[in-house]
């Protein structure tokens, strides 16, 4: 019997292009602007903060498909860490074999790396940034995630 449904291949694979795409742009950007990142702290914690939610996202699309029910989760992650602890080792098949945990960990990673890109103090001093932000959506995705009581295990798309 097949682990993922057609349907559930069907989006891990777009789910997948639209973040290599972003990741794609994203090595670009590091290309162009190499020196000025490499001697800017700002711009190095800004692109440092979009490289690490990238990674995230690309490790946790094929993990979407999963249980978000609490029980799930806490059993997940004590199987993650008795993982750790025995073998201290983590492959990305430990990641699908306690996909609960694990995917809350990736989105979550990803989007306080995006909650940091669009904080206050850094849409101030990078206005274009903050532009380019608003125009897809991310800064009030990412000023959502910080209001108490949201559950980032909620809000993906599936």
């Amino acid at each position: 019997m097949a682990k993922y449904a057609p349907t559930d291949l069907r989006s891990i694979s777009d789910n997948r292009k639209l973040v290599l795409d972003i990741a794609t742009d994203i090595s670009e950007i590091v290309g162009v602007y190499h020196k000025k990142i490499s001697e800017d702290e700002f711009e190095r914690r800004l692109a440092m903060q979009f490289v690490g939610a990238v990674f995230s996202l690309w490790r946790a699309v094929p993990l979407v498909h999963t249980s978000h029910e609490p029980e799930n989760i806490v059993d997940s992650s004590a199987r993650y860490l008795e993982r750790v602890v025995r073998h201290n080792a983590i492959t990305y098949g430990d990641d699908d074999a306690q996909r609960p945990w694990a995917f809350g960990y990736y989105m979550g990673n990803a989007r306080y790396r995006l909650s940091e890109v669009c904080s206050d103090e850094v849409v101030k001093r990078w206005p274009v940034g903050k532009a380019a932000l608003e125009a897809q959506g991310l800064l009030e995705a990412a000023t959502t995630s910080r209001k108490p009581g949201y559950d980032q295990a909620t809000k993906v798309r599936e």
